[in-house]
């Protein structure tokens, strides 16, 4: 018996030995697969928000350059929230292009600084506003006071129109909303002649994402 042990000893010893690192090979695939699974939720959830590849994204490029080229905008964005279980509290700047002149330098890193930023009423209604009637021109000069003006204010911006883009499933009870921000830092608001530009390149940009997004 004693010898049958000992036989034997070398051959539970090794498959110990063998069981171990296969233990913690298994153990790191499941964490890897965990962590696999959740960056790919991660994954889908901004492919949700906005699919943006090379081509969408130098496609949206031309589209800002093409209005702040025509017009007296100087700085333009893209704009994020979330509806629906929850009522909307945040917003996110997903996309910015400047004009280059000192006037845009407050306003530069507006996708660094304004990352579910949370807003108040006002700021809120104006959204809603803007989904119903396409879009919402403001002057900073006669806003109430709010968390947008006080953003405008801030970047010594004169005039902005915000336009509705679009909206998207998150979920079966949530949307993600997107909207452009275009503004001015001179004191003229925008021609006739340049609100057609506007409109014609945000119309532009609305059947981009669209597209991209269904």
């Amino acid at each position: 018996m004693l010898e049958i042990v000992k036989a034997l000893t070398p051959i539970i010893v090794c498959i110990i030995g063998l069981s171990i690192p296969f233990y913690k090979l298994y153990t790191e695939n499941k964490k890897l697969k965990s962590s696999n699974s959740a960056l790919s939720d991660k994954i889908e959830d901004l492919t949700i928000s906005l699919q943006m590849d090379l081509q969408t994204f130098n496609d949206i490029k031309d589209i800002a350059e093409n209005i702040l080229h025509n017009t007296k905008a100087d700085r333009f964005l893209i704009l994020t929230a979330t509806n629906g279980t929850r009522d909307m509290r945040f917003a996110t700047a997903v996309y910015e292009h400047h004009k280059t002149n000192p006037k845009v330098t407050l306003s530069l890193g507006a996708t660094g600084k304004y990352v579910k930023f949370e807003f108040d009423s006002c700021y809120k209604k104006m959204l809603k506003d803007a989904e119903l009637y396409g879009s919402v021109d403001l002057k900073v000069s006669e806003m109430e006071d709010c968390d947008l003006k006080d953003i405008y204010d801030t970047e010594n911006i004169a005039y902005s129109k915000v336009n509705f883009l679009f909206r998207g499933k998150i979920d079966e009870k949530n949307d993600r909303l997107f909207y452009s921000s275009i503004a001015t830092h001179e004191n003229k608001n925008f021609t006739r002649k340049e609100n057609a530009i506007i409109k014609m390149n945000v119309d532009k940009l609305k059947f981009l994402l669209n597209e991209k997004n269904n």
